[in-house]
Order: structure tokens, then sequence, then C-alpha cells
């Protein structure tokens, strides 16, 4: 598990480390905000460019292959000057970033320090369960595909750390993104008699083995991945039941290493 603390979403905590450093001071304010202006300038000319190519879309009766060759990077090319501009002040950037930096050390016992009292974290991580593999190495097997599932709880200043398989985690994976399809739908009238089976299939594989852990805590922490970052599983129960959230307050964080970077 403090594997995955460690590596999970590790461009984020790497964002998190930088935003850090920034904050203290260590680096030219002066240079950022050119970047950050930079940045916004050539970010709102391209949007600007998705617009206008969408209009001419409408007004134009011309096939794909004409229009996609007559927008072909467009926005980039009237702000060249700029994006050439933007990698100078870059790499300026790299050669002034402080070389020795302390970065925030990530282990299970500061972890399990930093987690609030009274209170339990579910964290979900799509990995492969086949000895000697790697999440990253392909798999044209879905049946290795699981859900490795950690429990923290923390209750009387003391830490707990239980761990499960959930099974079939691609179909898992599936169900999760139609049923926030499913729900995407709605908003527009459209209708899917799925919608509660789904529901209850969800329920029962990410949050019914949490269950009997739960005594004694206050809040929940979830710390989904994949694309279960958009299930919304504060509506998630089983037929007749009601959602957890109505008992126990349920937050959503990136990794439960989130509490060791208190800004």
């Amino acid at each position: 598990y403090e594997k995955i603390l460690q590596f999970k979403e590790l461009a984020s905590l790497a964002g998190r480390e930088r935003n850090r450093i920034l904050y203290k001071g260590q680096v030219d304010r002066e240079l950022i905000s050119k970047i950050q202006y930079l940045q916004d300038k050539i970010a709102g000319q391209a949007a600007d460019d998705i617009f206008r190519e969408r209009k001419r879309e409408e007004e134009w009766n011309t096939d794909k292959e004409d229009r996609a060759s007559s927008f072909e990077f467009r926005g980039v090319e009237e702000c060249q000057e700029d994006v050439t501009t933007l990698r100078e002040l870059e790499a300026e950037f790299a050669q002034s970033f402080p070389k020795e930096v302390v970065f925030t050390e990530v282990t299970w016992e500061k972890v399990a320090e930093a987690v609030p009292d009274n209170s339990a974290v579910i964290e979900y991580f799509y990995g492969i369960d086949d000895y000697g593999r790697s999440r990253f190495e392909w798999v044209d097997n879905r049946q290795f595909m699981v859900w490795d599932v950690y429990l923290i709880k923390k209750t009387k200043g003391q830490c707990t750390l239980n761990r499960w398989i959930v099974p079939d985690g691609l179909s898992v994976l599936e169900q999760a993104i139609e049923f926030v399809d499913i729900l995407q739908n709605e908003a527009m009238g459209i209708i899917s008699m799925k919608k509660e089976n789904l529901r209850e299939y969800l329920y029962k594989s990410l949050l019914e083995p949490v269950l009997p852990f739960l005594q004694g805590v206050d809040k929940l922490y979830i710390a989904p991945d994949q694309e279960l970052i958009n299930l919304p599983f504060e509506i998630l129960y089983e037929k007749e039941g009601r959602p957890l959230a109505e008992t126990l307050p349920m937050i959503k964080i990136e990794c439960a290493r989130d509490f060791l970077f208190s800004h």
C-alpha cells in the first residue's frame, strides 16, 4: 500500500510538490507570472479557434476533410511567437528551479498519523492480479484486472489497515462508465432501464464490503482510481436501500497522501 501512496497519480503528486515550493517563495515570482500570462493567452487563443471552427462548420456546407485541413493548428500558428517565448521562459524556470529540495516523505506511518481521527479512507487501485506483471503492461486476458482496495480506519488515534480484492475489475470499470453515461443522458431526457441494476451492482462491488468496518466512524473519505473518479459514490445503494451518504458524510479525495499536504 505504501507503493500506491507513493506512485498513484504520480503527475499530480509532482504538481503538488512544485506548488509547495512555489508557495514557499523559492523561485522567481515575476518569472512565474510571465509564464502564466502566456499560458492563459495561448489557451484563450486555442479556445477562440475551436469556437470559430464550430461556427464555420455550421455555416459552410463543405465535407469533413476540407474543414479539417483548413483548420490545422491555425491557433498555434497565429501565436507562434508567444509559444516560442513561453518555451524560453519555461527553460529559464527549469534552470532556476532549486536543486536542493526536500520533498514530502510519503510513508504509511506518516499518512496514518495525518488521517483525521474517527474517520475511514477507502483507497481504490486498478491493477493486475498476476504475479510478475505491473499495471502498465498490456494484458489480453480481462480475468487479471482487479480492484485492489485498502481501508484505513482511525479511531481514538489508532489506525488499522484492511485490504481485499474486487475481482472482474474490468467489468466493474465498464459498468461504472455506463452508469455515469446514464446519469448524463438523463439530464437530456434519455431514460435507461439499466440504471437501478447498475447502481446496485456498483454498490455491492465497491461499498458493501466496507460496511462492517465503519462502526465508530464519523466521516468517510473515498480515493478512487481510473474512471471511478467520475462515479458519484454518494448515490450508490442496493434496491430498497438508502445511500450510505445519508448517515455518513462522504468526501472524495485523490489519494490518502492528500492529508500530508495541508494547503
